[in-house]
């Protein structure tokens, strides 16, 4: 991935901006973008900016079109297949995990499509959910919006500010979801940890209390 990458950044500038937002573009058109890498591609736009090759607000609006168009694609895609989506055989080893996708967007509503933009494959997937749901396209175009521009504004400006570092960043987004995932273990696991001690507690002062009736009785 770095040497694509690196041949890339050797490109003219109209290269790396048709480039950027093809990929990007496809990846929100399910079922093409599983296998395209569109938060890479936007952290070396970002690069590209960096190095002197590109414009800073170009590449932004490149990057936040090209999501918001792939993901529209996506919709469209999911509202024409249906659950057709969830029961093809491409997708048959990950069924369990586009069924707690669609689980999700059931609890949280369109605010899922805003956290979706930050994870690989759940970013492909969501917008042809939500096209498959019957979600209004409208509803779908301002959430997804919103997310395509935090999403795109940010890899782009982080791709920018690390400059030939890229990769370091693209870990450190692609370790948020991993962090945030060990952050709510450990607070539950507190969270459990304290509950047990009240209880604990509340049952030792029960036993105290009863304890004088056990000798009267006596």
């Amino acid at each position: 991935m770095d040497t694509v990458v690196a041949l890339l950044l050797a490109e003219p500038a109209w290269v790396v901006y048709a480039v950027v937002g093809i990929v990007v573009l496809l990846e929100g058109a399910f079922p093409a973008g599983i296998l395209l890498p569109g938060e890479a591609t936007a952290l070396a736009g970002g690069a590209s900016v960096a190095l002197g090759r590109t414009d800073l607000v170009p590449m932004v609006l490149v990057v936040v079109a090209a999501a918001v168009v792939g993901d529209g694609l996506g919709f469209r895609m999911g509202r024409s297949t249906g659950s057709w989506l969830l029961h093809s055989r491409m997708l048959r080893s990950r069924r369990a995990r586009l069924e707690h996708l669609r689980d999700g967007m059931a609890r949280r509503g369109p605010f899922s499509l805003v956290a979706a933009r930050w994870t690989a494959f759940v970013r492909t997937m969501v917008p042809a959910l939500a096209g498959a749901s019957g979600m209004s396209y409208r509803r779908f175009v301002v959430w997804n919006g919103l997310g395509a521009v935090t999403w795109g504004a940010t890899s782009v400006v982080l791709g920018a500010l690390a400059g030939r570092s890229y990769a370091q960043v693209q870990g450190w987004l692609g370790g948020g979801g991993v962090l945030l995932l060990g952050l709510g273990l450990a607070a539950a696991a507190l969270l459990a940890l304290h509950r047990r001690r009240v209880a604990a507690a509340a049952a030792g002062l029960g036993a105290d209390r009863s304890e004088p009736d056990v000798v009267l009785a006596a």
